[in-house]
């Protein structure tokens, strides 16, 4: 089971694939897994890793840096319209990291800061 988080972390991934044509089945090829694989992942019934960020970054023209900061961006845009981004109700983005703030863990995936970030959905990026 995957939390909030992981399942909005998802959704705004998913919106970019979709905006850059990146699709599911030569990303699967790609990652040479599955296409279910692939689509457990962008839909966020499982996290999404390190790997699964770089090939969509590479195939959609993007770093993986640019790419995470792009779905923190829209998590941010979609928090402050009213949308909930709660790992669990009422207690911000908290599952093993003791971070209450969306920003603050993308910001920490990106600088390699935290190794429980897994939990939340997101590996680190290299």
């Amino acid at each position: 089971m995957t939390s909030d988080f992981s399942k909005a972390f998802a959704r705004h991934l998913r919106d970019i694939m979709s905006e850059r044509d990146v699709r599911q089945v030569p990303l699967a090829e790609r990652l040479e897994r599955s296409q279910g694989f692939v689509s457990e992942r962008t839909s966020g019934r499982r996290p999404v890793d390190t790997d699964i960020i770089a090939a969509v970054a590479e195939m959609a023209g993007m770093g993986a840096r640019e790419l995470v900061e792009e779905i923190s961006t829209r998590m941010r845009d979609a928090r402050q319209q009213g949308a909930t981004v709660h790992a669990f109700p009422g207690a911000g983005v908290s599952a093993g990291t003791g971070v209450s703030d969306v920003d603050t863990v993308l910001e920490r995936a990106v600088a390699n800061e935290d190794p429980t970030l897994e939990e939340e959905g997101i590996a680190q990026l290299d």
